[in-house]
């Protein structure tokens, strides 16, 4: 049984790797920060070219023995308008409606899961919230006890729709 897990184990990890797989932090509507230095970072078959492009912003690197890459776009001259992250390897992965701008870690106690529809004047807050500049990326909760590599979770784009929560 032990010896069925394990091979059940590898073969998922060996399946994850046989394409292009980006973190959820790089989904659509992300935001990217403006700096010249910006890393965007991901997993692929060991040795793959990997090509990353933002409009016509490029970099190139190989993903290492251990299938991780990461590269670094000078973004520094980047324009404001939304445009398409494309990761290009044995397959491309295309991420939709990104921006580059700056981008804030925020992190603190129980104040930080306070949701907008529960503080004074949220009616009229959500009603103003529209603002396609403003993303916020929502990871799921979860507990680990070990160090992960990656999150799920979502891009929101500020509007009445999204900000109450």
């Amino acid at each position: 049984m032990k010896k069925l897990c394990l091979l059940s184990i590898l073969s998922l990890t060996a399946s994850l790797f046989a394409n292009v797989v980006m973190p959820g932090i790089f989904s659509d509507h992300a935001v990217l920060q403006r700096s010249k230095a910006t890393a965007v970072f991901g997993w692929a078959d060991a040795g793959e070219k990997i090509t990353v492009s933002y409009g016509s912003i490029k970099a190139e690197t190989t993903a290492g023995k251990d299938g991780r890459f990461i590269v670094k776009l000078d973004l520094s001259t980047a324009g404001n308008d939304a445009g398409e992250l494309i990761i290009c390897g044995k397959n491309k992965v295309v991420i939709k409606d990104v921006i580059v701008g700056e981008v804030w870690l925020c992190t603190g106690q129980s104040n930080m899961a306070l949701r907008l529809r529960n503080t004074l004047d949220a009616d009229a807050e959500i009603k103003r919230s529209a603002n396609n500049r403003i993303r916020t990326f929502s990871p799921r909760m979860t507990t680990a006890v070990k160090k992960q590599d990656t999150l799920n979770g979502q891009w929101l784009v500020a509007s009445p729709a999204t900000s109450g929560n």
